[in-house]
């Protein structure tokens, strides 16, 4: 579940362009 969260994170990361 929260891995799910975190690969989320990440693409909407490379859609966004924002390395956080």
């Amino acid at each position: 579940y929260f891995l799910n969260l975190f690969g989320l994170r990440g693409l909407f990361s490379l859609i966004l362009g924002e390395e956080n």
